[in-house]
């Protein structure tokens, strides 16, 4: 796989896992809830994580609009291009 990385230090080798993550969509847990759940895919082997409890201001300074973020509730979500 393309995100697993060998490197050395002097005579040792030890292998790495270097992951290029990009939003691939936001949601919430609740629709009453006032924080949202990034989720996160790797562009190289499809590997994904979450970050919970993420702000609204943080994503507004992502570049994230407004009026896409009122639109997000547990079942509609927010894909990112």
């Amino acid at each position: 796989m393309e995100c697993f990385k060998e490197k050395r230090f002097l005579f040792w080798k030890y292998k790495t896992i270097e992951h290029t993550y990009k939003k691939h969509k936001i949601s919430k847990f609740m629709n009453s809830s006032t924080t949202f759940h990034v989720h996160y895919k790797c562009e190289v082997c499809g590997a994904e994580y979450t970050k919970k409890f993420v702000e609204q201001d943080e994503l507004l300074l992502s570049g994230i609009p407004i009026e896409e973020l009122k639109k997000v509730t547990a079942y509609n979500w927010y894909y990112c291009a």
